[in-house]
């Protein structure tokens, strides 16, 4: 059994969920690798994302000793973790999808679904999760803008325009993107709905799988290493400031 739980996004959007689940699991050594060189994913077609998430797969198992990996990015989870699968069947993989099923439990309206236009493209996501009371949405924008540290009120005014073509009412929002979930509180703010993510649900199921696995470390040194496919001093520092010092973008 592997050492490591490595977690894989294009950029900063997974570290909400490698924040979660640190939180819940904090004596396990984690490795987090922000694919920066190719980001953003939202825009790549399936090929391209189950091409790039082989070859990532690949470099950390010959460079680490990996127990777990935690595709921390729903663009990939939506079009590749079922080929990773298939291709590493004795490796665990858990990937994350939008918490549809609590926004309809506990709202009886529509539910409107953000989600990057990779996403919205696959079928993945529409046939687990549809029904007649959600609408998914493709948002080309909002995660590179939170990726480049845009300000709060160019977020807002560009998913305005996206959204302005919604017809249909909703009653609650749910995010599709992780880069979305660093932004909650904005985007709960704008909507004046409830909003939901899948940033807590998958931390728990990382912790349950390791439970099942028998390999949940509970004593000892921890250790955090953060790797970009692309180097970059400033954004290193910046995501190494949210995962040691706790800083919110």
């Amino acid at each position: 059994m592997g050492r490591n739980i490595a977690f894989i996004d294009s950029g900063i959007g997974g570290l909400s969920i490698f924040n979660a689940t640190r939180k819940i699991l904090p004596n396990e050594d984690y490795i987090y690798y922000a694919d920066n060189a190719n980001m953003p994913y939202g825009q790549l077609n399936r090929e391209q994302l189950q091409k790039i998430a082989l070859k990532i797969i690949d470099t950390l198992l010959d460079n680490y000793d990996i127990k777990m990996f935690v595709i921390a990015c729903n663009t990939l989870t939506a079009n590749a973790i079922d080929y990773l699968r298939e291709v590493y069947p004795r490796m665990p993989f858990i990937g994350c999808e939008p918490n549809v099923k609590q926004a309809l439990k506990e709202n009886s309206g529509n539910t409107l679904v953000l989600m990057t236009p990779s996403s919205f493209a696959c079928n993945r996501i529409s046939d687990r999760l549809h029904c007649k009371r959600t609408i998914f949405m493709p948002i080309r924008e909002l995660a590179i803008l939170i990726e480049e540290e845009a300000d709060d009120k160019i977020i807002i005014n560009s998913l305005k325009k996206e959204l302005s073509s919604i017809k249909e009412s909703f009653s609650s929002v749910v995010l599709g993107c992780t880069h979305y979930s660093l932004k909650i509180d904005l985007l709960k703010d704008f909507f004046c709905l409830p909003v939901y993510d899948g940033v807590a649900g998958t931390a728990r199921h990382i912790k349950e799988l390791n439970a099942v696995n028998q390999s949940l470390v509970n004593s000892g040194y921890t250790s955090s290493s953060i790797i970009l496919s692309r180097p970059d001093p400033a954004k290193y520092i910046r995501y190494a400031n949210i995962v040691f010092n706790g800083k919110k973008i």
